[in-house]
């Protein structure tokens, strides 16, 4: 982030919002979290909510409160349908003679895109609550909304220096004190927005403010807050002066660097407090915002586009590609299993199709919140070493492997779940696997270089493609230098591109790949055994298979079709070298039968067969596949 911006002064809001929906809920509330305790317990980067209630003190002459309220949450987007007090079909939300519809709260949200790329955003909050009086020592009724989103806003042109980014804060809304009654009350509405990155109590814009129409006090609408001085009301039949609409607008900038996220959180509420006195006349006070609570956030700049974080990610790897590799340094890869019922694990020592005799469990974690990352050899001791995440704290943890015996401890790559693993691979050519990173919403690259469990200090950002429309494919030396290259497909157009790595350095341009999007990655190995990996691509609709032999980023022109099983219940497990011919081979099991057919290969050639790893499907490789 740089720079503080502009703003009028932070008031902390959602105290002030809590303590109005509990006077309205009270202690009868028997449905949902109220949005205060909902925003407070869940740290989704993409939320709405909307809550609604009212109480009442001494009703008809009975000591005592009694209430009802509840609220409805999902995801911040346009379809949020909100929550409607009177929807409810449960016999204790049916509402007293003097709680008149329309009672209901919503939130929105709703992006401007130009070329598929969002340029502006807003969020949008409804809601309307309206009163009558009634017997009673005193009563309130309350509408609310909240939401929350993560964005980032980045540049198109890839212009690293900061950007300003524009805030639009307009609220127009109506507030009614009626004057033809002998009960006391007043109405009023409520907002509040900030921005932050890191710490939600240092936000670096925000405001607090309020609109209160209360008759005996005042003959007009009184503002508090950061409202104080800008908001304005106008009566809406000047003979009777008990309605007024209420008009705020606020603007603001900052100066933020791309690719940061920032979180967007708004509050806003209408609310009503009368004695409750029955007087016998028809009274009715209101607060509405019909669709009228707005915060914009745009940017001047025609380069400066926005993204969005929904949700935690699905993978604990991007790669979409599985290579075994030998636990026991014999040149012949193993096999790694998870047993997804149990988390327990098992490697099946290979020689060629045979798997040898003194295969069995090995002593991971099983705890289901440890995810498997993937495996590399860490330490250079020829021998595959396994990297697990935990996908409750983000921490990592590495197991330096020999044969089926290991010793273990935590790695301190960064704990921050917004930094996916993207493949492991030895990018500066020190024969030591490195871990390279990506970040979900940024799009940005980060290489992690490992020695042991250490982080070396070389460790930085590597500028390959931000935009999100290129997604990692895989890792290979496509080039014969001894260092992992990187292999991106753009998902809208099916376009290829490599990167050749060199540490952080990398040379990229296009690779001649199939860009039918029918046409999907399923390895990347050596297939002939040039010292060069190669590309094997599989038709999700027809089940056949193609190898596009790399050089570099040419495809020779012996590429072509291998003659693996074409029935698509025959799914693609990895590669691996296990007959230590210096050729990648190719491992298939049967998604309904659970059988193992293993292709040693040899070019587009292949002899194959049967091999006895365990037929029993709750054993499983324990690379994700896409779903």
């Amino acid at each position: 982030m740089t720079g503080k911006p502009t703003k009028p002064g932070y008031l902390n809001y959602s105290w002030l919002v809590a303590s109005y929906l509990f006077l309205v809920a009270g202690p009868a509330t028997v449905h949902a979290q109220l949005c205060f305790d909902v925003f407070s317990l869940l740290d989704d980067p993409s939320l709405a909510c909307a809550d609604a209630g009212y109480t009442v003190e001494g009703a008809d002459g009975i000591p005592g409160r009694d209430g009802f309220g509840g609220s409805d949450t999902g995801d911040l987007d346009a379809n949020f349908e909100g929550f409607d007090l009177f929807d409810e079909e449960d016999p204790d939300m049916a509402p007293p003679d003097n709680l008149f519809e329309p009672f209901f709260s919503d939130t929105q949200f709703n992006p401007t895109n130009s070329g598929g790329q969002t340029i502006a955003f807003l969020a949008k909050h409804r809601g309307e609550v309206n009163l009558g009086v009634r017997d009673s020592d005193f009563q309130s009724a309350a509408f609310g909304s909240r939401s929350r989103t993560t964005f980032v806003p980045f540049t198109t042109n890839g212009d690293p220096d900061p950007v300003v980014i524009e805030l639009l804060f307009e609220l127009e809304s109506t507030l009614r004190d009626p004057t033809d009654n002998a009960t006391m009350g007043g109405v009023s509405s409520h907002a509040g927005a900030k921005i932050f990155d890191d710490d939600p109590f240092d936000p670096l814009f925000g405001f607090s403010g309020s609109a209160e129409l209360d008759l005996e006090i005042d003959d007009e609408p009184t503002f508090f807050g950061d409202f104080d001085g800008i908001g304005t009301s106008t009566p809406l039949d000047p003979d009777i002066a008990d309605e007024f609409d209420i008009d705020v607008e606020l603007k603001s900038t900052l100066l933020v660097d791309p690719d940061d996220p920032l979180i967007l959180e708004t509050d806003t509420f209408g609310s009503i407090f009368t004695d409750g006195f029955e007087s016998g006349d028809t009274s009715v006070w209101s607060s509405s915002s019909p669709d009228t609570f707005k915060f914009t956030v745009s940017s001047p700049n025609p380069n400066v586009r926005f993204r969005f974080k929904l949700g935690p990610p699905d993978r604990p790897s991007l790669s979409r590609i599985h290579r075994f590799i030998s636990f026991d340094n014999d040149g012949k890869e193993d096999v790694l299993l998870r047993n997804k019922d149990t988390g327990k694990w098992l490697i099946d020592f290979m020689n060629w199709r045979q798997v040898r005799p003194n295969s069995g469990p090995t002593p991971l974690f099983p705890g289901e919140h440890w995810e498997f990352v993937g495996t590399g050899d860490f330490n250079d001791d020829g021998r595959g070493d396994v990297l697990l995440r935990n996908k409750t704290t983000g921490g990592w943890w590495m197991f330096f492997m020999n044969g089926r015996s290991q010793v273990s401890g935590a790695t301190l790559i960064t704990r921050n779940q917004d930094w996916v693993a993207a493949a492991i691979d030895d990018f500066d050519g020190d024969d030591k696997d490195d871990v390279m990173l990506r970040h979900r919403v940024s799009g940005r690259w980060l290489i992690n270089f490992m020695k042991f469990r250490q982080v070396q200090e070389h460790s930085g950002f590597t500028p390959l493609f931000n935009d999100l429309d290129w997604e990692m494919m895989g890792t290979g030396d496509f080039n014969m230098d001894g260092r992992g290259d990187v292999l991106l497909r753009n998902k809208k157009t099916g376009a290829w591109w490599i990167y050749l790595m060199n540490g952080l350095d990398r040379t990229g341009g296009p690779t001649p790949l199939f860009r039918n999007e029918d046409w999907q990655i399923a390895g990347i190995d050596d297939f002939d055994g040039d010292g060069k990996d190669d590309v094997l691509l599989r038709n999700k609709k027809t089940g056949r298979w193609y190898i596009f032999f790399m050089n570099a980023r040419a495809v020779r022109a012996d590429s072509g079709f291998t003659p693996l099983f074409i029935d698509l219940d025959w799914e693609m497990k990895g590669t691996g070298d296990f007959n230590n011919d210096d050729r990648a081979d190719i491992m298939l099991r049967n998604k309904k039968t659970g059988e193992w057919w293993e292709y040693l290969m040899k070019g587009r050639e292949a002899n194959s067969g049967g091999t006895a790893i365990t037929t029993e499907l709750t054993w499983e490789t324990p690379f994700k596949e896409d779903d």
